[in-house]
């Protein structure tokens, strides 16, 4: 039964213009019958997706992933980590500088 919800959701992206856009289903710890769309989309377009989806017949609800790239938040603690080594760096240099002949 949700193999054919899941194929009736993902053609239902597919002609709606849905490209690069996954449909997956809960399958534990029980069917819960709501489609999760995950890919690349603007925002007209993500309702418009879920608007389609949510009209497969047996689709409870559907609702965009909350999981987004985890590469901004790699950059962001990375240069995080280089401006307090940075820092730390200039701290230590004004206060143990070579005194001066």
């Amino acid at each position: 039964f949700i193999d054919r919800l899941e194929s009736d959701a993902i053609s239902a992206v597919g002609h709606a213009g849905g490209a690069g856009v996954a449909v997956s289903f809960v399958r534990t710890p029980t069917l819960q019958r709501v489609a999760i769309l995950s890919g690349t989309a603007d925002v007209p377009t993500r309702e418009q997706l879920l608007t389609e989806v949510r009209a497969v017949p047996g689709v409870r609800d559907a609702h965009w992933s909350a999981a987004e790239p985890a590469m901004p938040l790699l950059l962001e603690t990375a240069l995080l980590l280089l401006l307090f080594y940075l820092l730390g760096f200039g701290i230590g240099a004004l206060l143990w500088r070579r005194p001066s002949r």
